[in-house]
């Protein structure tokens, strides 16, 4: 019994860890009975959604309007949940297109590799920025649009798969800043932290 609890228990620690993609603050600890109770279900009621609906709803809605206690890291791949109540929920991403988070910023930023948007927040949130995205290879558009950055401070698109990219950013005072970015294969950065507006 003792044996089956612990496996249990580093199963836990292992996906808490997996999912745990992007945040300036330490690893949350374990939700208290209150907070448990305002995330029972959360997984169970975005099952009838598809990976690409899920993650919109989660990077854009308002920060104090998040669930609390649920988890989420997106992956080239897949998309990874987990609830207070330990529920767990992997979405397989669309096979053509991947979801790419991209945090500009000024002066302070943080270490991210795959996009957790109930925890990862960058420096510039609701900030009007001209955002374009570049086949680097064919010179192709993906994105050439003004728009405001998520409560966040992210702003994410979807991009073909297996592509290298050139994405400018530039905020509404005019400074700008540039970036290459990569589609290709698992590994494959989703959560941008590296372009600077100087």
């Amino acid at each position: 019994m003792r044996t089956r609890i612990a496996a249990v228990a580093a199963g836990v620690f292992a996906l808490t860890l997996l999912i745990t993609g992007c945040s300036t603050a330490e690893v949350p600890a374990a939700p208290d009975a209150a907070q448990s109770q305002g995330a029972e279900g959360t997984v169970a009621a975005l099952a009838g959604l598809d990976a690409r609906e899920v993650i919109e709803q989660l990077d854009t809605t308002a920060l104090a309007d998040r669930p609390d206690g649920l988890q989420a890291s997106i992956r080239p791949d897949e998309l990874v949940l987990v609830d207070a109540s330990g529920d767990d929920l992997v979405m397989p991403m669309p096979e053509d297109q991947v979801y790419v988070a991209f945090a500009p910023y000024a002066s302070q930023t943080h270490d991210c590799t795959f996009h957790a948007p109930n925890s990862c927040v960058g420096e510039m949130q609701d900030a009007a920025i001209a955002i374009t995205i570049t086949d680097a290879a064919t010179g192709e558009v993906y994105v050439d649009e003004q728009a405001t950055t998520y409560d966040n401070g992210f702003i994410g698109y979807w991009l073909p798969r297996d592509v290298d990219a050139s994405v400018l950013v530039t905020a509404a005072d005019g400074k700008s800043g540039s970036i290459e970015i990569t589609t290709r294969g698992a590994a494959a950065p989703t959560c941008i932290t590296t372009l600077q507006i100087a």
